[in-house]
């Protein structure tokens, strides 16, 4: 998301328990007009759960009233726009975690937002926002989630550790690794990596290294000193021209590259 202070954003770490699969808790709270614009949720390639406890968000043209909705991975961003009296919490789960928390080949969820009921984990659904509404501060809600979450994860397959040491690996090399090598890192054919990343992460390894090329690029965007132009900036992100840059960028994010770094340029950092 941009502009997250008139969303009253905050974001919260997880215990160390849940940290291998937690990247954060965010809570918005805030009360304004009908967004025109949207905010973004930038993929990085993992999956979540919002929980929301008053007026109707929107993701796309999904419509969350109070109750809960699971956000599969996705190749490109997510357009949120707040209606109304905001009033929700979020889990952001590390890409791969997902399969750990939800127990189904993540290639399911795959661009997706759906109810928790449909896949049977009403527990960590209505149920779960129904018990979070009842409490005052985030901290209780954490509380209570990070609770519920260890005892799913008891009983739930293991982070599988091929694909965390595939990850580090693309995340290391900014997405511009060759598929190749990286298979062969493993000792698995590329045929197998690809089954191993669609079962526990629901994205191609391909998929998964144009993200992060493309969130390489979003971090040089906004570190970058203003002189550097949007060609050296994409070179330098391993785009080979700069044609190529925006399409791959708008696609990702979409938005452009040029008014992505007009946005950052502001003092808040997207979500």
């Amino acid at each position: 998301m941009h502009k997250l202070t008139h969303l009253g954003f905050q974001r919260y770490a997880p215990s160390p328990a849940l940290a291998p699969y937690v990247e954060c808790y965010w809570q918005i709270n805030t009360a304004k007009q009908a967004s025109i614009a949207p905010d973004y949720m930038h993929s990085e390639g993992g999956s979540g759960i919002i929980f929301n406890f008053a007026d109707p968000i929107q993701l796309h043209s999904s419509f969350l009233s109070q109750g809960s909705l699971i956000t599969g991975p996705r190749r490109s961003s997510t357009q949120f726009f707040a209606h109304g009296n905001v009033q929700a919490l979020g889990i952001r789960f590390k890409p791969g975690a997902g399969h750990s928390i939800f127990g189904l080949p993540l290639v399911e969820l795959l661009d997706s937002i759906v109810n928790p009921a449909e896949l049977a984990l009403s527990h960590l659904g209505d149920e779960l926002a129904a018990q979070l509404a009842a409490l005052s501060s985030a901290g209780e809600r954490i509380a209570l989630i990070e609770q519920r979450l260890i005892a799913q994860l008891n009983n739930q397959p293991a982070y599988d550790q091929r694909l965390q040491k595939a990850l580090a690996y693309i995340d290391q090399h900014h997405g511009l690794q060759a598929i190749p090598q990286l298979s062969a890192s493993l000792a698995l054919s590329q045929r197998q990596l690809d089954r191993v990343f669609k079962r526990h992460l629901g994205l191609a390894p391909k998929q998964y290294s144009r993200l992060q090329q493309v969130q390489y690029a979003r971090q040089l965007l906004k570190q970058a000193p203003q002189q550097y132009s949007l060609t050296d900036i994409g070179y330098q992100a391993g785009f080979y021209d700069q044609a190529h840059f925006i399409r791959q960028f708008r696609q990702t994010v979409g938005i452009t590259p040029g008014d992505y770094k007009l946005r950052a340029s502001s003092n808040n950092k997207p979500l």
